[in-house]
């Protein structure tokens, strides 16, 4: 559990510092939220959050519907659709179910996630996801299908 703490401290190092916006514990939000800077959810979120920076949903926070974003961290529960221009991260106590686009993706050992997964170096550089056609050009990219046996 010690080297998981660990993990977890090093990787929200990385989300620590600059945050514009936090949903505090108890806190709900529901509908649309645009943003340009970060955003910490310790409370629960419901509905779309569009951002051109970072987006952590902390251990104690709780989400459904879609994001979109330059980086995501989880380490709480979110049900739905996650697109990252950059990277997303599924901390150990994350618990996610849903769609998850991105250019790179890290899960650390105990997370949970089922859904399918789109990770490929070449997304356009915008949190928008490019439309997928029968004839898609990108070859450099991979589909995934993860299901986790942990039960929750």
């Amino acid at each position: 559990m010690h080297q998981s703490k660990n993990k977890q401290q090093s990787s929200q190092k990385a989300f620590e510092g600059g945050v514009q916006s936090i949903f505090g514990v108890g806190d709900v939000f529901k509908g649309e939220f645009n943003l340009t800077g970060p955003l910490r959810v310790d409370g629960t979120l419901q509905g779309e959050v569009i951002t051109s920076s970072w987006l952590h949903i902390s251990r104690s926070g709780k989400g459904g519907g879609r994001i979109e974003a330059q980086s995501i961290q989880i380490g709480g529960e979110f049900i739905g659709d996650l697109y990252a221009t950059d990277h997303i991260t599924l901390l150990y106590t994350a618990y996610v179910r849903g769609n998850i686009v991105a250019r790179s993706l890290k899960l650390e050992e105990g997370a949970f996630y089922s859904g399918e997964c789109r990770v490929s170096p070449v997304l356009q550089n915008k949190t928008t996801v490019p439309e997928q056609k029968d004839t898609d050009p990108v070859n450099e990219s991979k589909d995934i299908k993860l299901l986790s046996t942990q039960s929750r």
